[in-house]
């Protein structure tokens, strides 16, 4: 990883050593930003992943440990060294996170701006559609946008303190997306939402209306199989999950037809983040926002 981030680094040294200006073929071969802002991204998502399995794992036991003290039961001195492994790691990627951002933050800072062509005349299917940013019509430099739009995203939920709940998900050859990171969490076969969330509703249904945002809720379910004339799946469970978080936003004033609620119950995508082995961190729902 060091070896790679310092690639990386090298990179960003070169391209913000080049001058303003048409970038020639040969340049154009030896960096391409767009390239390396993906790899980056790339890098940063695994480092998402190992970083929230291993708090979870951290957690779980420290938990353990707590429950073993409370009853007079002795702790094996692995447990304890087991969490100090976990601490230490966790330190560790958190830097190497850090230096991945600052890496991204240097690229994403030099990308040209997409309403101008290389010859830095504004480009015509921008001129034609206005200009805007947001009016759906892709100007055929999609990159540069798109992560501009989710930068934005994450810039303005700073000023509501929300934005330690989100981050930007690579997501490929789509658009940007920013998504919470901080799971919304349910009690075991349960779609009730808990109080404790409504303020941090109130504070992005407030931050979500004045955003040219579509907003996508998932709900998901442990393994546990269920089957009760409300829930006679954990397919119900998950989409009444996201149901229920939607119905507290729209209460908070975000209009009903900028949501889509998403299930895939008990059951994850390829893509999708590890199975955590504490069950209670897979009763949950993750919000998306989608710059339109």
């Amino acid at each position: 990883m060091k070896t790679y981030l310092s690639i990386v680094l090298a990179a960003v040294m070169f391209f913000a050593a080049v001058a303003v200006g048409p970038v020639s073929a040969q340049v154009s071969k030896v960096f391409d930003p767009y390239v390396h802002v993906e790899a980056c991204r790339h890098e940063i998502a695994l480092l998402d992943r190992e970083l929230q399995q291993l708090d979870q794992d951290r957690q779980w036991l420290e938990n353990k440990i707590s429950t073993m003290s409370s009853m007079n039961r002795p702790v094996s001195p692995t447990l304890y060294q087991s969490v100090a492994y976990k601490q230490n790691r966790l330190a560790a990627l958190a830097k190497s996170r850090v230096q991945y951002k600052a890496v991204l933050a240097g690229l994403t800072a030099k990308l040209p701006d997409p309403k101008t062509t290389a010859s830095g005349q504004p480009d015509s299917e921008t001129k034609d559609s206005g200009g805007s940013p947001h009016n759906g019509v892709h100007t055929g430099q999609p990159f540069g946008s798109d992560i501009r739009a989710a930068h934005d995203l994450m810039d303005r939920m700073k000023a509501y303190h929300i934005d330690e709940w989100f981050d930007i998900l690579p997501a490929g050859p789509r658009p940007d997306v920013v998504t919470s990171t901080l799971p919304i969490l349910f009690s075991s076969g349960s779609a009730v939402v808990a109080k404790e969330y409504h303020g941090f509703f109130k504070k992005i249904a407030a931050f979500i209306k004045d955003q040219p945002v579509y907003i996508v809720v998932d709900g998901f379910a442990d393994p546990d199989p269920i089957k009760t004339q409300k829930y006679p799946s954990n397919f119900e469970l998950g989409a009444a999950r996201a149901a229920n978080v939607i119905h507290v936003l729209t209460d908070c004033g975000v209009d009903p037809d900028r949501f889509k609620a998403a299930t895939t119950g008990k059951y994850r995508f390829p893509d999708e983040r590890p199975m955590s082995a504490e069950k209670s961190m897979e009763r949950y729902v993750r919000i998306t926002l989608i710059p339109s």
